[in-house]
């Protein structure tokens, strides 16, 4: 529909809300779709075929985050994607 100056008529832009959730009390790692790092460099874990290690480096990607980690007997150092691994943190 034309405007009364003859052109068309400007739409208001679009507002995004911002909807945050806040973690439980005493959390210790932010859940993963907040996209925070959920590992952090010396971090010990556990997987379930390659046993206990220890994370050398992790970084965000697109959407996963990318876990090094150094595997003790024999298991040698894996690049693992978070939500692939099952990864255990452990105390």
């Amino acid at each position: 529909m034309p405007h009364a100056s003859g052109g068309r008529r400007r739409l208001a832009p679009s507002r995004s809300v911002r909807i945050s959730v806040a973690a439980p009390s005493g959390s210790r790692r932010p859940t993963p779709h907040s996209r925070g790092a959920l590992f952090r460099d010396g971090d010990r874990v556990r997987h379930s075929r390659l046993g206990d290690g220890i994370v050398v480096t992790s970084k965000l990607t697109r959407n996963d985050e990318e876990v090094t980690v150094a595997f003790g007997n024999g298991g040698g150092v894996k690049i693992l994607l978070a939500s692939i691994a099952n990864l255990e943190l452990l105390g």
